[in-house]
Formats: C-alpha cells, structure tokens, sequence
C-alpha cells in the first residue's frame, strides 16, 4: 500500500504522539509498504529525509520556537501548509489510505485532502487531542476546537483510539455515536537485560515506585 501520513509532530519534535506514530510507519514501512509523513519543520532540520524506510516532508511554519512543545500559531499554520505540501504529493502519486495523527491539528488538513483527492481516511486519536483536564484549552471544553473535534470524528472514514478510555471520551465528550475501532499502542520490546535490585544499588525489602506518563487529577 502507499500511505500518507499527516502528523503535526514527528521525531526529534514533539512527544510521545511523535514517537508511537514514527514506531507505527517504521513498522508499517518494515512490512513492505511506502510510507510517506507530512510533519512540522524545526531549524536544523532537512525539509526531505528518508529514514528507516519512511519518506519524511517537513513543512515551515510559523513560530514554532521549542523543540518539545508546539505553539498555537505553529499549530494552526500547519493545516494550510500541510494541505498545500499534501496536495503537490497527491498529484504526483496515487495514495491508498491517508492516516491522520490527532483530530487536532492534524484533522483538518488530513480531512481537506481525504475529500479533494478521494482518499479514504483513517483518524488516529491519542488522548489529549480529546480530553486533556491539564490543560487550560482542552478541546472538550473550548468553544471552535470542541466542534472542529466533533466534525473530524464523525467525518473520518475509520476512527482508530489507542484505549477504550480516550473512546469513551469521544463519545462522552462530544456524543460521536459512530463505530470507533481500539487499538492498544504497540511497544517495542526492552532491548536491555533484567537487573537484580543489587545491581541497581536497591535494597531488598524496599519498596520502588514507578510512574509513567502524567498525574492529572
């Protein structure tokens, strides 16, 4: 298959939205299929590279000045540059599918481009491109990203959460009554050798605390 993928974010910027997608198109693209990202630029960073068998289009935009957080003038500059870099690549190649990483603000251009080339589109939704409580502008509760949301969700040909909770969300959210398909994150197995709490300098009877991700009341 040849796949178009827009995400706003793609390795080395962004955050863990970033880096499942790059794991998700270096499998797919392991697999045997061409895979082709449309992404922000950063400075320092090549508008074309070719890296682990993904074929990568980053696109300027404007204000974006940390590598690990986008700005909301980034954001928004994205979706007209995108749509613009994304319709020059549709042109030139026949895409079978075009996967869109984030309602928003990767949903608009991924649905532009759906419906000006007829490309079926599959969303990717990843949690706080719906529902983010620690963040003063979550899209569930900010007049304008609220329905942007809602029209990606119900527009998208196949809508894809990474867990049963961020689905529940769209529906409790936004009241989506469609068919929405759950698929866990894949993660590649730990490379690195099991230690013993010796070796990590714990000891024996103590208690480790681990977390990941965030703590969001």
């Amino acid at each position: 298959m040849n796949i178009l993928v827009v995400n706003y974010e793609y390795p080395p910027i962004g955050g863990g939205g970033g880096v499942i997608c790059r794991d998700i198109c270096e499998e797919i693209a392991s697999k045997g299929h061409h895979v082709t990202v449309i992404t922000s630029q950063f400075e320092g960073l090549l508008p074309y590279e070719r890296i682990n068998g993904v074929e990568i289009h980053r696109t300027p935009v404007l204000m974006r000045t940390k590598q690990n957080v986008a700005s909301l003038p980034s954001m928004l500059s994205f979706v007209p540059l995108c749509v613009r870099k994304g319709a020059v690549l549709a042109r030139s190649e026949r895409f079978d599918v075009i996967n869109t990483h984030f309602a928003i603000p990767s949903g608009p251009a991924g649905h532009h481009l759906s419906g000006r080339f007829g490309i079926p589109n599959v969303l990717s939704i990843h949690g706080g491109d719906i529902f983010d409580p620690s963040k003063t502008l979550s899209p569930h509760r900010t007049i304008g990203l609220k329905q942007t949301v809602r029209k990606m969700l119900e527009g998208a040909d196949r809508v894809v959460a990474q867990s049963s909770d961020t689905r529940n969300n769209s529906r409790t959210y936004y009241g989506v009554d469609r068919h929405i398909d759950v698929v866990p994150l894949g993660i590649r197995p730990n490379p690195y050798p099991a230690k013993t709490r010796k070796e990590l300098f714990l000891p024996e009877d103590g208690y480790v605390f681990v977390t990941i991700g965030r703590l969001v009341r």
